[in-house]
């Protein structure tokens, strides 16, 4: 039981939005710029595509540490001997657990419960592709698709977010993973209203 509690905590820390580093590096204080957000979409309008797309890298594939090298300390037939009534779905389970933590990790960090944290976007992406990576390969194509179209950054990421909450179904039915996928895409939308709001205005942001 302590090794799941201490493994949930490093998930939860390790969510950390990596903007949030990258602008306290350079001086500015990414909350009073943009959008104020830290995520990479907000970092890459502030300090350049390079960095945008930096922190995207770095808070994905943190996400996906967590769901595979912590995933393998914390054994999943010892998250189900932890917690008997998960049974076989054991593995599922601790999935969930442990990218619940670092999507929870990257949005409201303590440094951030004011909110403006990342929009889990790039977090998601790397649990995902912990997960399962084929689902989040094709999400990814569908955001380019919808990127180049649109030039908007939240409309490709949040019809991609359903898109893959789409495929999770065809590829897990009623499981865990498949209700764990909805309930992180869940978070993306609600932190997405204001950009929702913005392009029913029709003043959405543009790259």
């Amino acid at each position: 039981m302590l090794s799941l509690i201490i493994a949930l905590v490093i998930a939860f820390f390790v969510g950390f939005p990596f903007g949030l580093i990258v602008s306290q590096a350079k001086g500015v204080d990414i909350k009073k710029e943009g959008s104020g957000n830290a995520g990479a979409t907000n970092i890459w309008r502030t300090f350049g595509a390079q960095w945008g797309i930096l922190v995207f890298l770095i808070d994905a594939a943190k996400a996906c540490l967590v769901v595979t090298v912590v995933y393998g300390v914390v054994a999943p037939d010892a998250f189900g001997y932890l917690l008997p009534e998960f049974g076989e779905r054991s593995p599922d389970m601790l999935s969930v657990f442990l990218g619940g933590a670092v999507v929870l990790g990257n949005v409201f960090s303590p440094e951030l419960f004011d909110k403006r944290g990342g929009k889990a976007v790039a977090t998601s992406a790397g649990v995902m592709f912990g997960i399962h990576p084929g689902i989040l390969l094709i999400g990814l194509g569908i955001f380019g698709i919808v990127l180049f179209v649109s030039r908007m950054v939240s409309a490709a990421s949040l019809i991609a977010a359903l898109s893959v909450v789409a495929l999770a179904f065809f590829e897990y039915g009623s499981e865990p993973l498949f209700y764990f996928t909805v309930g992180v895409v869940a978070v993306i939308v609600i932190r997405h209203i204001p950009n929702l709001n913005r392009m029913k205005n029709g003043d959405e942001h543009k790259i």
